[in-house]
């Protein structure tokens, strides 16, 4: 498995669906049907075997933001359907996590707000990650609001 450091200098991430930190993965899943207006994503922490086999995807950012000592980076991966959300601590510019989605649409607007992410696809779903605890994800639906 290839360090998160080495994928983000490559401008790439494993081709499935979750969270990856600096030594762990979490994959996730909906918790309910995508045609509800909000939904969460919870992650599920995987084995190190779990990427072992998984492909790589390139990814090119679109968004980025600097706020509080983190970069967050938004963008598509090398599908249309790819999209990911990378948080960098400023400083050195090191990634905390990748988190990728082959269902999310790309991401093209991303803001730091308190300690979550708030990513927005191209779907118009805007997805909050939490800064600490990325495999929380709430997505709510900015077409169709709750």
């Amino acid at each position: 498995m290839q360090s998160i450091t080495q994928l983000w200098q490559k401008n790439t991430t494993y081709t499935a669906n979750g969270i990856l930190l600096s030594d762990e993965f979490y994959s996730v899943v909906p918790e309910r049907q995508r045609s509800d207006a909000e939904f969460n994503l919870t992650g599920v922490l995987q084995d190190s075997q779990y990427l072992k086999d998984r492909k790589l995807a390139s990814i090119f950012p679109l968004c980025e933001v600097t706020k509080s000592g983190y970069t967050a980076i938004g963008g598509e991966g090398s599908m249309g359907s790819d999209g990911f959300v990378a948080l960098l601590r400023s400083s050195d510019q090191a990634p905390k996590w990748i988190a990728f989605f082959d269902f999310s649409n790309p991401f093209e607007a991303i803001e730091i707000q308190g300690d979550q992410i708030l990513a927005t696809s191209s779907l118009g779903e805007q997805w909050a990650i939490p800064i600490n605890q990325p495999w929380v994800i709430k997505i709510r639906s900015l077409q169709n609001p709750v």
